[in-house]
Formats: C-alpha cells, structure tokens, sequence
C-alpha cells in the first residue's frame, strides 16, 4: 500500500503546480535606469508615511450638540487603528509581479499600491482605480485625543472631558480628565467609482509627499490619455 502511495506523489506534485501555474496573476514592469529611480521616489515617499507612530481608519463620524460632556468636541469619530502598513505585501498567494507593492490593511479593504494604480480587495472581490481617477485631499485637523498620546503628535491645547462654556473643567464631574488637543493630518481617498476612506496620521503632512506624487502619476495619465504627450 505504501508503495502506491509513493507512486501518486510525483502526480500530486505535479498537478498542484499546473493548478498553479493556472491561478497565477503575473503582472511585470519593465523600467530602465529613469523610471526605476522614479519608482524607487514612489518607495521613499510611502516609507516616510508608514513610520508616523499613529495611523487611523474612520469608521463613523456623526456630528454632537452635547459639547460639555464630549469635551468641547463638535464631532464624535469612531475610529480604529489600520491593521498594517507594508512597504512590500503582494494582494494573493499566486499574484507575481517584480516589483515591491506598498500596502495598508483597513478594517473592511485592502488598498495595494501599484506603479499605476490602485487595487483593491474586499475578501476575495478585487477593483483597480488607475491614479488619474484617485483623488487623495489631505488637511490637518485638530483633534481632541483620549488615547495614549503618540510619540509624533503635536499638542497644540487642553480641554477637560467635561468642560465648562468658559472652557474650564466642570467640576460637578468626579475624574475629571485633562485631555490634550493634537494636529492631525486627515486624508480622504476618493474615485467616480465609490471609495470613500478616511486615514488620519499622528504626525502632520506625513502623507503629503506620496499623495502628491500619486496625483503626479494620474495628471501624467490623464495627459497621456488626451493626446497630449507623443
């Protein structure tokens, strides 16, 4: 019996790499000496927004006229930390490409950062949005944190969790807390086709060089498109 087994092997082995070889997405980019430095600028720029010690996914955020005991906040955010951000992170087991992929993990997506586009994975549903289509506006915001407070993040004020009109603690409130007032930076991702994110970093303008530099691949496409470069 073992030596039939032993005989299947070897068919075994060699099915699963034709099964394979049949999944496999193989995506190559051939780039001579100017565009793989422009890649390697690509690379630099995520890197430099995937070191800001806090990196947030809005999941809600709905407005609030109970400002005294929101600490003063207009706003209410349900937020939660991004599951990870890679420098390198292929989208599925077969996909073959030969170059490093950027990636940030969200709650509920996936966003993998081709040199010309977007893709996306919501389990096991993928969409691509080329650049031209992506659009990412970025500002700071001020943000009232009760979390621990990152090593980055740039205090700017205090406001109490139960605050007073004049802005001094309401002292009806036993524990009290001091709570201190940051700039964030807040980006939203966009398209015609649907994506609507919000990530928000600890430390300011950290995204705006990679934003900027997607913005640059996809006025490049939208004027290639046009006809306007030969």
């Amino acid at each position: 019996m073992l030596v039939i087994i032993g005989l299947f092997i070897p068919l075994i082995r060699w099915l699963k790499k034709i099964d394979k070889q049949r999944l496999e997405i193989v995506l190559h980019y051939d780039m001579d000496d100017r565009y793989q430095k422009v890649y390697e600028q690509f690379r630099a720029h995520f890197s430099v927004f995937s070191r800001s010690s806090g990196i947030w996914q809005y999941l809600n955020a709905q407005s609030t006229y109970d400002q005294k005991r929101n600490a003063g906040a207009g706003k209410l955010i349900d937020r939660v930390r991004v599951r990870g951000v890679f420098d390198n992170s292929i989208p599925a087991p077969y996909f073959v490409t030969n170059v490093a992929i950027p990636c940030i993990l969200l709650s509920n997506l996936e966003m993998y950062f081709l040199p010309e586009r977007l893709l996306i994975r919501r389990g096991n549903t993928f969409a691509a949005v080329f650049y031209k289509n992506l659009q990412i506006s970025g500002s700071t915001i001020r943000f009232i944190e009760s979390d621990p407070l990152p090593s980055d993040a740039v205090v700017v004020d205090y406001t109490w969790q139960y605050v007073n009109k004049n802005g001094g603690p309401d002292r009806r409130f036993n524990n009290n807390r001091k709570l201190p007032v940051c700039n964030y930076s807040e980006y939203k991702f966009t398209s015609g086709t649907g994506i609507f994110e919000i990530i928000t970093t600890s430390k300011v303008a950290v995204m705006d060089p990679f934003a900027n530099f997607l913005a640059a691949i996809g006025g490049l496409q939208a004027r290639m498109e046009g006809g306007l470069i030969a």
